[in-house]
């Protein structure tokens, strides 16, 4: 049960993740265009910091639990079955029960 919630809690940064870059993005263009070239640079670094999180959890966690096999990862909020296995992700096994 474990392996799911912190399945779950991978597939929550995933989705959210584009969001926060895309805001970042434009906070950070906002303020270098305003004149604050500095907090922009700052904003900058944020994001970058932020795609190497999203990588890192794509590349260790954002596996199926059963096949092992990479999920895809657009529209990873989304994602309730494995396309290749078939198999219900947030599903545990022991108990027949699908996660909340």
């Amino acid at each position: 049960m474990g392996d799911l919630m912190k399945l779950k809690r991978v597939q929550f940064f995933m989705s959210k993740q584009s969001y926060l870059a895309s805001l970042l993005a434009i906070a950070a263009l906002v303020c270098y265009f305003i004149g604050y070239a500095s907090i922009a640079i700052i904003l900058t670094i944020v994001i970058i910091i932020c795609l190497v999180i999203y990588f890192i959890l794509g590349l260790v966690y954002w596996r199926c639990p059963y096949c092992h096999n990479y999920l895809p990862t657009k529209d990873a909020g989304s994602l309730t079955v494995c396309p290749h296995c078939q198999k219900e992700l947030f599903r545990d096994e022991e108990n027949n029960t699908v996660e909340k």
